[in-house]
């Protein structure tokens, strides 16, 4: 598989602690950050 899976957060502070998890591979055993990318979407 070439291109990344995208995983839909919110676009505020929740949102920001994913994507920074997933860019500096804070989840121990997974390999969030050569398979996926956060995709944010706008909410209330």
């Amino acid at each position: 598989m070439n291109s990344k899976i995208k995983i839909g957060v919110s676009d505020d502070s929740s949102g920001l602690v994913i994507n920074y998890m997933i860019n500096n591979n804070r989840l121990k055993n997974a390999d969030l950050d050569e398979n996926f990318e956060p995709y944010f979407i706008k909410d209330c």
